[in-house]
Formats: C-alpha cells, structure tokens, sequence
C-alpha cells in the first residue's frame, strides 16, 4: 500500500516537473516572439517605413486617444499623414509634423518619392454622409441639405434644426450655406435660391446648370463653363457680344467687292451671285465673268499649269469649244465641259 503512494507521488511529481518545464519553454517562447517583433518593427523604422498596423485616432485629449475612426485598420504612416492625431494599441501620438512627406501625402514604397493620398477611398465615411471630392494634399467634403460644411471642407455637421427656435435665422448660424446661392430663411430651417447659371438638386444645393443640354449654339459648338457657356461659331456665322448665340454674316452687306456685273443672293452661313446676261460665275464663287472676254488660249493643263498658249486673244467660248482639253484666261483655268451651261459661243 505504501509502495503505491509512493509510485504514485513520484509519477505525480514527474508529471508537474514536465509541466513546468513546458510552461517555462512557452513563456519563453512568448518573450523571444515578442523581442522579435519589436526588433522587426524597429528595424522597419530605421528602413525609413513602419508598416505596422493598428487603429487610427482623430483627436487627443487629456493625453488620452479620442474618436477611433471606425472600420479603419492602417499604418502609422498613412493615419497621420491623412486625419489621425494619433494611432496604434497602446496610443501613440501623431508628429507634428509628418516626415519624410508633408500632411496629405505619403512616401511611395518601392522610390520613396512623396505621393498624394486619396482620402475619400482610404478613409471611409470622411464626409459623414457627404460627397467626397480628392484634392492634391488634401479633399473636400460637398454636403448634402440639413448639413453644414466648416470653412475647411473637412467633413459634415448636422444642423439640428429642431434645436433651432423660430427666432434664429439658419442663414446666420451658418455661413457656408447655399453655396453658389443665396440662403434663404424659413421657420427653423432654410432654402436655397440659386444664382444665373446654377439649379437646385435633389438635395436642395446649387449645382451647375449644363446649358449646353439644350443647344442653344445652333450652328456653332457649346462650350460649358461654372455657372455659364459660351458658343464656338462656324464659319459664316459670328457670336453675340455675350457669345451666347450664333447669327448669320451677310456677306452681302459686310463685303461690297462680290459679285461685280450680278446680284448677291445671301444663305445660311454663306451666299452666292446671280450673274447678269452674258456672264457667269467665277471658279471661286464669288464674281460674274464676262463670256465674251478676249484671253489667252491655252493647249493644255497639266499639274495645276497651263502650258502651249496659242498666238493671239479670243473668247472663252471660242477657245474651248474648239478642245475642252484647254484651258483660258489669266489666270488660267481649265475649260468646263461641254454641257456645264458655262459656255457661250458668239
């Protein structure tokens, strides 16, 4: 019975030492991980990037970390160079300055060279409810209607308009309201009237009003600007003094040397000469030419070149007719065919 109790506490004994010793083998094992990963964080500090990754703080007060921004797990790196005052677990304060790159940017990885950082996709929920539009360095929070944006554009706060008594003109409270508009008062709230140029949106704001959906250019080209357009003319056409609409140019009124011995018939953006008896539109367009004028003849037409001039002046007519091969006049140019209606023997 003896001889039990004593295997027994033996084996006992044997199976606490084993313990220990495994127990003491982890914990040391624990020390070793944890000296490891802090040699590993440090050394990725002196490679100038600390890549570790906790949560990120937007404020700091009483020494204590404030407003963890929710859904966010980043680098120290990114966090302060974006919204953060502080980051990590345990908290560890934001420089004042972020180095090697200025607030808004971040170091690239692989050269180093400082790059913009688009705050709207890294950093959900910004703009509490708003439009989030990246700048360079920097973004800008475009608030919907019962929202206020601060002079910063940082983010949106509520108007809590049930808080607002009768008496109190929402316009005044806040300033930034209405934004290409004017800010309107009602009974604990407010409407926006919108300047020339912008209309309201769903959400009540004023946005730009894209005239150039309406074509108002007709026979030129749109050019949309914030808050207004202007028209691009075609040729035979000239702008308003407010460049907002296309007119017609009379060529017959503003050019007195066109059509010589006919009438000048003015179109849409061009014009053309109704020539009198005897003569006939010039290969331009834009003067009558007598028929029965004498030139020179010449035997051919090569190359944008009249070459054989024949001995002597005669009439259009007499020097094509006889070969519409030729060419006449000075300056010269080819003889039309047979059955253009440009041609009048005498």
């Amino acid at each position: 019975m003896r001889l039990g109790c004593l295997l027994r506490f033996v084996l006992g004994f044997a199976a606490i030492s084993s313990l220990s010793v495994k127990e003491s083998e982890g914990a040391e094992r624990d020390t070793e991980a944890d000296i490891y990963s802090e040699q590993k964080a440090s050394r990725s500090k002196r490679r100038g990037g600390d890549y570790r990754t906790g949560p990120c703080f937007s404020s700091v007060s009483n020494q204590m970390c404030q407003g963890q921004l929710s859904g966010i797990v980043c680098t120290k790196t990114l966090c302060c160079a974006t919204v953060g005052r502080a980051w990590g677990h345990p908290c560890e304060m934001c420089p004042a300055q972020p180095h090697p790159c200025r607030r808004g940017f971040i170091p690239n990885i692989r050269t180093g060279a400082c790059q913009d950082i688009d705050e709207c996709s890294n950093v959900p929920g910004i703009c509490n409810g708003g439009e989030c539009s990246n700048t360079k360095g920097s973004y800008f929070c475009k608030c919907p209607q019962g929202y206020y944006t601060p002079p910063d554009g940082s983010r949106c706060i509520v108007i809590l308009t049930q808080n607002i008594t009768f008496g109190v003109n929402t316009c005044q409270l806040y300033r930034n309201l209405c934004i290409n508009g004017r800010c309107i008062p009602t009974p604990g709230s407010y409407r926006c009237e919108c300047n020339m140029g912008f209309m309201l949106d769903v959400r009540g704001e004023c946005i730009d009003d894209v005239e150039c959906d309406r074509n108002p250019c007709v026979s030129g080209d749109c050019v949309n600007t914030q808050g207004s357009y202007f028209c691009q003319c075609h040729a035979g056409f000239q702008s308003t003094a407010t460049r907002t609409e296309c007119r017609d140019i009379d060529e017959c009124l503003a050019n007195g040397r066109i059509c010589n011995n006919g009438r000048c018939v003015n179109t849409d953006g061009s014009f053309h000469c109704v020539c009198n008896a005897g003569f006939e539109v010039t290969s331009d367009g834009r003067n009558c030419e007598d028929t029965h004028m004498r030139s020179t003849c010449y035997g051919g037409y090569k190359r944008g070149q009249c070459v054989k001039p024949f001995f002597g002046a005669v009439t259009k007519s007499e020097c094509c007719c006889a070969n519409i091969e030729y060419a006449f006049g000075e300056p010269c140019q080819p003889c039309p065919a047979l059955n253009s209606g440009k041609l009048f023997a005498k």
